[in-house]
């Protein structure tokens, strides 16, 4: 007999985004990191004689050696926030299992105090899996049904919340047991968990270096102030979660009908490739930045096609002297990924992911796959944990819309939260967009697949209408520019809003909107196409957006009408 195990995590997005000290979520993700790949490789390690792992810390494992040839314990794979383990819990090797649990949980509560980590297993005839090709079937219930069952009866320890005389965590509220050092302010009191937080920064800080070192005078910032904020001005920054598409049910249908090893060698080849997959991708997304043409030596510059600047990123001096990167990312190394950017990168960073993302799977165990993203665009002292549960909340809206409309590409969407985030997404937009009659002044979400006649809801159709607000082309005619022209803009979402437009156009001497659907004339009359707008989201990014490329076939955006004189 043998026993499966698996190692999972869970209320992972309050541990990590709980505080809006950037330094403790970083120490956070590290933690989760290590607690999900080199601890259990560890622990494996500890308590086993025999195994498969070659290196803890890479996560390297050794694929000659195989259970069947009479392993203490093989580890299928590590990675995407889980672990999957064979143990050989029979005769003089009883209890391996159970070993493991207590030294694994033991080296969670010391060193990631506050972090709650599950497991389940199920017992396993191993050649009997074997005959039958039952393997796979084997794995998904215990995902499907132990583990589901060990989620629903989990019961979190109640801390104690303190004595009369303790003094409060400034970041979590429990007992403090120490100081923390405070960036750009007083060290303050830390509970046992904010500390193991703090103690991995510099770890934290290596790994990412390690996965991408900066060029020579840049750094990727410690606070959320150093994104890029300008005071008085911009404070906004974007929180973006990217997930992959239908992977979940890839890893179900992946390797029914093999036997054990070639299911084992199937399953972890797809999640080395997929773990490849999105740190290739997220690399991409950092090249883009930083070869972006709007990419000058301390600031990010987005002009017209007239030299004129629409907006602008000042990178923060730090006191080492390097400038801060307006991008940090936090969550990496799969398909699940989370950053924290300046605001008005969230969305370009999103789309050279998603690009990248698609284009590294293309040889994939099973084919191609796609990521869907959420960007959550806050005031910098938002309170981070509700605006990662937004992001969240925008990439499920994505994934719904891709799989309602069975799209072979990733969505997106976003939310720009000028004030608060109080009520679901769905409230939020009726409260700010909604309209009677069903209607809606906003496409979102969209899809990155190109325009058709049947699907208006694309992201092409949401830039072209950009492109021509700020101007990024040049226009026919000496005529003043839709970027000049702020108070028509905004004229131009309140008769979007009211059903005015053809009024608007003819009090303006605006012959029609600019042509933002190659399809067909659609929107360029009223600006609706049925029940859909095609200009309001581009009208509310116009000063939100910085594209990190050039369109092809830029010169298609300037069949505008030139604006009238103001």
């Amino acid at each position: 007999m043998a026993i499966l195990l698996v190692v999972d995590t869970t209320k992972i997005q309050s541990y990590v985004f709980g505080s809006n000290r950037l330094r403790e979520n970083i120490g956070a993700s590290y933690l989760v990191h290590q607690a999900t790949t080199a601890w259990v490789l560890e622990s494996v390690k500890e308590i086993a004689n025999s195994h498969n792992i070659l290196n803890s810390d890479k996560g390297s494992l050794d694929d000659n050696k195989c259970f069947e040839a009479g392993l203490d314990a093989e580890v299928i794979y590590v990675g995407g926030g889980n672990a999957l383990i064979v143990f050989a819990d029979e005769g003089e090797r009883a209890g391996l299992s159970g070993r493991f649990v207590r030294h694994y949980s033991r080296r969670v509560l010391c060193d990631a105090p506050g972090l709650q980590v599950l497991t389940a297993w199920r017992s396993v005839d191993w050649a009997k899996c074997d005959r039958e090709k039952g393997l796979a079937n084997e794995v998904t219930a215990l995902f499907a049904e132990d583990l589901a069952k060990v989620k629903r009866q989990y019961f979190p320890a109640l801390p104690l919340l303190g004595l009369g005389v303790t003094a409060a965590c400034q970041s979590t509220g429990m007992p403090a047991i120490h100081y923390a050092p405070g960036v750009g302010e007083d060290a303050y009191l830390v509970s046992p968990e904010i500390l193991a937080k703090h103690k991995v920064v510099d770890a934290a800080k290596s790994r990412l270096k390690a996965f991408h070192n900066l060029p020579e005078g840049y750094d990727y910032p410690d606070e959320l102030d150093h994104l890029g904020r300008s005071h008085g001005e911009h404070s906004q920054i974007a929180v973006v979660h990217a997930d992959g598409d239908g992977i979940g049910n890839r890893l179900q249908d992946l390797g029914k009908g093999l036997n054990n090893r070639d299911y084992i060698t199937t399953r972890r080849r797809f999640s080395r490739q997929l773990q490849q997959a999105g740190e290739r991708a997220l690399l991409s997304t950092i090249e883009q930045l930083l070869n972006s043409k709007r990419f000058c030596k301390d600031k990010i510059i987005h002009e017209n096609a007239y030299g004129e600047e629409i907006t602008r990123i000042t990178f923060r001096k730090l006191d080492r002297g390097d400038h801060a990167l307006p991008f940090r990312p936090l969550v990496f190394g799969g398909d699940d990924v989370t950053f924290v950017c300046d605001g008005r990168l969230g969305i370009a960073l999103a789309l050279a992911f998603m690009r990248a993302f698609a284009d590294e799977t293309k040889d994939l165990e099973g084919g191609r796959a796609t990521a869907s993203a959420g960007i959550a665009m806050v005031k910098s002292h938002y309170p981070f944990a509700r605006a990662y549960q937004m992001a969240e909340e925008l990439s499920k809206s994505a994934k719904k819309l891709r799989r309602q409309e069975n799209l072979n590409e990733g969505c997106l969407d976003w939310y720009f939260a000028p004030s608060g985030l109080l009520g679901s997404l769905g409230e939020l937009r009726q409260r700010q967009y909604g309209l009677p009659k069903d209607k809606s002044l906003t496409l979102r979400p969209v899809t990155l697949a190109p325009t058709s006649h049947t699907m208006v809801q694309t992201w092409d159709v949401v830039e072209r209408g950009i492109a021509a607000f700020q101007d990024w082309y040049d226009i026919e005619g000496d005529q003043p520019l839709w970027s000049n022209l702020r108070n028509k803009a905004k004229a131009l979402r309140d008769a979007l809003r009211t059903g005015e437009v053809e009024q608007f156009c003819k009090l303006y001497r605006i012959g029609t909107l600019p042509e933002i659907d190659d399809v067909s004339n659609r929107f360029r009359t009223d600006g609706w196409y049925g029940d859909s707008c095609g200009y309001f989201d581009a009208l509310e990014l116009m000063d939100w957006f910085i594209p990190l490329t050039e369109r092809e076939g830029k010169n298609e955006t300037t069949a505008n009408t030139p604006v009238g004189q103001e």
